[in-house]
């Protein structure tokens, strides 16, 4: 019981206070320490160069699908094989740089017809991801 997992973050007084203080406070008791939140780390909006160039690609592969399956995607919001392919590039495209504000009216735009047949994917993912290009080159 007393054995943390491997999951898990260290509780807040085992961040805060330096090994071998000898200073106890109400979070080192076994009661309140298993209450305690866990410390949360603050998520960086630097993604890795791969992680940029699989979002574009997957980008890229997005909007040539929806364009070589133009018959069945013509309808816009209208067509569940465009909807599919939407939803699903903006989830692994979330997953692989977090979200970001581009991909919102992208995900509108692409429930228009005839607006699908533009590259908006691939848009969205190089204007929000050429910052984290930049820092790193």
């Amino acid at each position: 019981m007393g054995e943390r997992r491997v999951d898990e973050r260290p509780a807040r007084s085992e961040v805060l206070e330096p090994s071998g203080s000898g200073a106890t406070s109400a979070l080192d008791s076994p009661s309140s320490a298993a209450e305690a939140p866990p410390v949360l780390a603050p998520r960086s909006r630097l993604v890795s160069r791969r992680r940029v160039w699989a979002a574009r690609v997957v980008a890229l592969v997005a909007d040539g699908l929806q364009f070589a399956l133009l018959p069945l995607v013509l309808g816009g919001a209208a067509s569940p094989v465009d909807d599919a392919i939407d939803v699903v590039t903006a989830a692994v495209l979330t997953g692989l740089v977090g979200f970001r504000w581009a991909f919102l009216p992208t995900f509108i735009a692409e429930l228009v017809p005839f607006v699908d047949l533009a590259p908006t994917w691939t848009i969205a993912v190089f204007v929000s991801t050429r910052q984290s290009d930049e820092k790193k080159a």
